[in-house]
């Protein structure tokens, strides 16, 4: 169990560094974008983005030509939803480096847990209400279409916070355990 235990360490925690790396690169281009659209600055190697709106792909500038304010909500939504992805992939970092296999049953462990599951919750009905919000500033329509992709955000939670109730359950155990040695 603990090859199997550091291997997964070692290929996860650089998959999940990789992944806040790209979440953060990701938030600097929105926010150039931002920058770009309040002042007009011409930007030329934005022209080579494009963003997934549902089944459809904007450019920048289509999503700019939609107007600055709708575009800066746009943007916040987006800034928003990746610090709140960013603060996922952290908490998975800072809880596997400090889980203890031989004693994994800690307050701390548990906390973090509970914080994954918070944040995947957290992301699930983001996914949902910035899909509605963006059909609404960009087609003009009110429509909900609820996709597998948003529903995983709600299967991952439900089991994290299971997870971090077997946690809380194992700390309460530890603790007698040890007030009883």
């Amino acid at each position: 169990m603990k090859t199997n235990s550091v291997i997964l360490q070692y290929f996860l925690i650089p998959f999940l560094w990789l992944s806040l790396a790209s979440v953060i690169v990701l938030a600097i281009l929105l926010g150039i974008a931002t920058v770009n659209s309040v002042f007009n600055v011409d930007l030329s190697f934005l022209s080579a983005v494009k963003i997934n709106l549902g089944d459809e792909k904007f450019s920048l500038a289509d999503l700019q030509a939609k107007g600055t304010y709708r575009f800066l909500l746009m943007a916040a939504f987006g800034l928003y939803y990746l610090w709140v992805l960013a603060r996922l992939f952290w908490t998975a970092i800072r809880t596997i480096k400090i889980v203890d296999l031989q004693n994994p049953f800690t307050q701390d462990v548990s906390v973090l847990i509970s914080r994954a599951a918070a944040l995947a919750l957290h992301l699930g009905i983001l996914n949902i209400v910035v899909d509605v919000v963006f059909t609404l500033i960009y087609h003009s329509m009110l429509e909900m279409e609820v996709e597998f992709g948003a529903f995983n955000f709600f299967i991952v939670a439900a089991i994290f916070y299971w997870v971090a109730s077997i946690f809380r359950r194992g700390v309460d155990l530890q603790s007698q355990s040890d007030l009883t040695i």
